[in-house]
């Protein structure tokens, strides 16, 4: 089998010639010392830093092009290290001021404007006022936003925003998402497209990434009419932008990444999640499925409380990346759910790092001892092969997951 035949057979819960892997993001560090050359993949710090400089007059550059290579090196990056599913994420090429990292469809307000403030910090404004400001850490390889025009506007920013959003037309694609979705085309003209299953993205996407997220729990329960407004049109501009995504052609699958939860479980209780957050997601699944495509849901931390909500209502397909720093126990969830629920990951992203590749070769012999009986199972790490982990490990990982996730699993 190739990797697109293994995850397909996966998903539908028969076991394949060998436990798949799947990944949803692999740092450029990383990357980059895989391939002996420097990579563009989006996720890590310096991927977003290029992304925000690729906007600014003192550096611009094709945005189509970049894109294009952003596509080409996640593909090469994912094939080298084994990964038998690739992420195809459009708005990794699309820079934003209410997310501008990429999460947000095209309901969110393509940047105008990006001023260099100081050292590898950015201003990036839209023509409807609105601002965020983005320091990279190289140290860290990070980069945060650590302000927003709606920290200060308040609520009357946000309702001034969910105006905006509901006047526009959302049959057809602003030309930034229009040449980030054109780009992904290339894929399928890559040899190694046919070997891979390509995941779309899409999902919901309430604000917690941003330095407004306390004023936005706080709305949940103050302001709940406008809370619903806004995730309703999140929800309709990422269903508008994955109609276009399915339309290439290039997708097996869809995923989503925006995490909802912490380690002590979800930022809104179930019920807020039931009636603000599952609604869009549902919808979007739907629309997955409508095209023969299953839904592989990542969000980071303990999401005990409301599995229940995105299998039974919303109706995804998989579950990742399942931390056990988060308190879930993969065993438990392969006997509660794995005859309906795809499970992927649970090889911790952090220990990684400092884990030798012996180390690294028990963890996963373990994990898929535990869950990949059967079928059902993707093995993945807890997050994503980010920068800090030696190129050494990473190979050491897919290394065992080949070796051991052979089927007839015999684990003992």
């Amino acid at each position: 089998m190739n990797g697109k035949e293994r995850v397909k057979t996966t998903l539908e819960h028969i076991e394949p010639d060998r436990v798949p892997l799947i990944e949803v993001a692999v740092g450029n560090k990383l990357g980059s010392a895989v391939m002996g050359r420097e990579v563009n993949i989006f996720f890590s710090g310096d991927a977003i830093k290029n992304l925000i400089e690729a906007n600014t007059k003192e550096s611009p550059i094709d945005k189509k092009e970049f894109a294009l290579k952003g596509y080409k090196d996640q593909l090469e990056v994912f094939s080298k290290l084994n990964i038998d599913a690739v992420p195809a994420m459009p708005g990794a090429f699309t820079l934003n001021t209410i997310d501008p990292f990429g999460h947000s469809g095209m309901n969110d307000n393509p940047a105008r404007e990006v001023d260099i403030i100081g050292k590898n910090d950015f201003h990036i404004k839209d023509e409807h006022g609105f601002w965020s400001k983005v320091r990279y850490n190289a140290d860290s390889d990070t980069s945060v936003i650590y302000d927003h025009s709606l920290c200060h506007e308040g609520i009357k920013g946000l309702k001034r925003l969910i105006k905006i959003w509901s006047e526009k037309d959302y049959s057809r694609l602003p030309e930034e998402w229009a040449m980030s979705v054109e780009a992904m085309k290339t894929i399928k003209d890559h040899p190694l497209y046919k070997d891979h299953y390509i995941m779309g993205y899409a999902d919901i996407l309430p604000p917690f990434l941003e330095p407004w997220t306390p004023l936005f729990l706080e709305w949940v329960i103050t302001e709940p009419k406008a809370v619903h407004e806004y995730m309703e049109l999140q929800a309709l501009g990422w269903y508008a932008v994955l109609e276009h995504e399915i339309h290439t052609g290039v997708l097996d699958g869809v995923f989503g990444s925006m995490d909802w939860c912490y380690k002590s479980g979800c930022l809104v209780s179930p019920k807020h999640f039931r009636e603000f957050f599952a609604p869009g997601l549902k919808k979007i699944v739907e629309l997955a499925h409508e095209n023969g495509l299953k839904y592989i849901k990542h969000c980071d931390g303990n999401i005990s409380d409301i599995l229940d909500i995105m299998l039974d209502y919303c109706g995804i397909d998989a579950l990742h990346p399942i931390e056990p720093t988060g308190g879930l126990d993969i065993g438990d969830l392969k006997r509660r759910y794995g005859n309906r629920l795809t499970l992927c990951g649970n090889v911790d992203c952090g220990k990684m790092v400092n884990w030798t590749p012996e180390e690294i070769e028990s963890e996963v012999k373990k994990v898929i001892g535990i869950a990949a009986k059967g079928g059902g199972y993707i093995i993945s790490s807890s997050n994503s092969l980010h920068g800090g982990i030696p190129p050494e490990n990473a190979f050491a990982y897919s290394d065992a997951a080949i070796k051991w996730g052979k089927y007839p699993i015999d684990i003992h």
